[in-house]
This record gives C-alpha cells, sequence and structure tokens, in this order.
C-alpha cells in the first residue's frame, strides 16, 4: 500500500513543476522577449528601424519615404 502513496506524491510534484514551469513561460522573466500578451504595440522586441526596413522590403513605402523616415530615426 505504501507503494501507491509514493507514486501518488511524486505525481502531485510534477505536476507542480509543470504549473510552475508553464506559467514562467506565459509570464515571461525578460521583458525583450516578453509574450505578446505583456507588451504594447504590434511588434513587440523589434526596433523602429527593423519595421522600416520591412516595410521597404515589401514595397509599403518608397525609396524617398524610406530615406526620409531612417533619417527622422536616427536623427541624421
Amino acid at each position: 500500500m505504501m507503494f501507491g502513496m509514493g507514486f501518488a506524491s511524486l505525481f502531485g510534484i510534477l505536476a507542480m513543476f509543470l504549473i510552475g514551469w508553464g506559467l514562467f513561460n506565459v509570464l515571461g522573466t525578460n521583458r525583450n522577449t516578453a509574450s505578446p500578451f505583456l507588451t504594447s504595440g504590434n511588434y513587440p522586441g523589434r526596433d523602429a528601424l527593423d519595421i522600416l526596413k520591412q516595410r521597404y522590403a515589401r514595397g509599403e513605402i518608397s525609396k524617398e519615404e524610406y530615406q526620409r523616415m531612417r533619417a527622422d530615426l536616427t536623427d541624421q
């Protein structure tokens, strides 16, 4: 009978570990790579220049717009 109780406590410890691990991953500890639920904006973890480069690469903005916006962002 004691054999069954030992496995029950082992499964309880394992369940607590899995719950803790899940919470750790959902909440995150590093705000740069946090889950999208904890960040504001549509692009968590990316800076404005990366977004600008991608918009230019997709053809959403012209070369002149890209250069003007890049100058605004980098103060050149």
